[in-house]
């Protein structure tokens, strides 16, 4: 008897990818109206809004851009091991031994596919405890692969079909140890991304940054032009600056920061402590700019 190959299932058909897609261009086209209209623009607070809504908006473009490749590549991979979902660079990987079930997922009682009361689109794939939507398609029309640990929804084009090719391999064995994982690849593999303190040190960092160069902004058009800037032991003006002096200040913040981010990002793998450290020293140094911007201006 030859023993089955792995097979690939796609998916149900959806239009899911297709939005995330347009969204991304949306976000990408609202992101440089903003930046356009940012030229020519005095220093204000309405200025730093608008540079932060075009930040903001390119970043959301990205993330939706991921977001359709990953749906665009979403397939379940079965074979003798066990199942592989992939999903972009991502893949979670069940070993055929630890699958206990595979069954209709409306004969499960599982979390609803939504947020904070919110349901979302079938294609929006997300976890809910230990139920992990891997799904495009209604929960009707979709499988449930379960384990003693997590239940999986997922929605191959021919549900019947893979019960069939699961039922076939199941009683073959295994060729290769699998175990129940998920495997990152790319830059979605680097440890920094599980790491909850680096996360927050370099999250600390990039908020104090924005408070510094908004603060600065906001605050420069009552500023006076010229502007006392050292002071003797009896407290006299020892020399002055024109206003437009003190925008190297937020702009040394942001260049610190930058530093400091990818000076750490090049230790991490090496020296976990130090990249720690070089954070922390961002976070402090945007405090001390921000003090000294405040002892100068008042």
């Amino acid at each position: 008897m030859t023993h089955p190959q792995g097979k690939i299932f796609k998916p149900v058909p959806h239009r899911g990818a297709w939005i995330t897609l347009g969204l991304a261009a949306l976000f990408f086209a609202l992101a440089t109206a903003a930046l356009y209209a940012l030229r020519g623009r005095p220093v204000n607070g309405g200025a730093f809004w608008l540079g932060l809504s075009s930040l903001t908006a390119y970043s959301l473009s990205l993330f939706f851009v991921y977001r359709a490749c990953a749906l665009f590549q979403l397939a379940y991979y079965l074979d003798r091991n066990g199942l592989e979902i992939r999903r972009g660079s991502v893949i979670q990987r069940i070993p055929i031994g630890n699958i206990t079930a595979i069954q209709p997922a409306d004969d499960l009682a599982t979390p609803a596919q939504q947020i904070f009361g919110f349901p979302l689109p079938k294609w929006c794939t997300l976890s809910r405890g230990n139920t992990i939507f891997r799904t495009t398609a209604p929960h009707s029309e979709s499988l449930a692969v379960q384990t003693e640990d997590a239940v999986y929804i997922i929605s191959p084009k021919d549900p019947q079909q893979f019960i069939e090719a699961w039922q076939l391999r199941l009683p073959l064995g295994a060729t290769q140890h699998w175990r129940q994982e998920t495997i990152r690849h790319s830059v979605w593999a680097h440890p920094l991304l599980r790491d909850s303190l680096g996360l927050r040190l370099i999250g600390g960092a990039a908020l104090l940054t924005l408070i510094l160069v908004g603060a600065v902004m906001i605050a420069y058009p009552g500023w006076p032009a010229v502007i006392s800037i050292y002071f003797d032991a009896l407290g006299q003006s020892a020399g002055i600056a024109e206003r437009r002096q003190l925008l190297w200040i937020p702009v040394g913040g942001v260049i610190i920061f930058l530093f400091n981010l990818f000076l750490g990002l090049f230790f991490y793998k090496k020296d976990r402590v130090a990249a720690y450290l070089l954070w922390f020293v961002a976070m402090a140094l945007q405090i001390g700019l921000w003090i000294g911007v405040r002892m100068i201006a008042g």
